[in-house]
């Protein structure tokens, strides 16, 4: 059985999520037009791989790096 509040919760959470997906359209959108623009299918951004496959935008996300820390390398002779 459900209580109200656990109703109420359910609804506030439907509708939420209801309005996520209405944004994630245009975000999907706005990500296919940079990639077309800039004539690539895959790209690696600070914590995320994007990659556009059959007009799908695909994100898999990545260990984040430190975007101030220079790369340094040793010679360990």
């Amino acid at each position: 059985m459900v209580t109200d509040f656990q109703f109420y919760k359910a609804v506030r959470s439907y509708n939420y999520r209801t309005k996520l997906m209405d944004v994630l359209g245009e975000l999907e959108q706005r990500i296919l037009i940079y990639m077309r623009d800039n004539n690539i299918t895959k790209k690696a951004i600070p914590g995320y791989c994007v990659e556009v496959y059959e007009d799908k935008v695909v994100v898999e996300e990545l260990p984040p790096g430190d975007l101030n820390q220079l790369y340094l390398g040793f010679n360990s002779d």
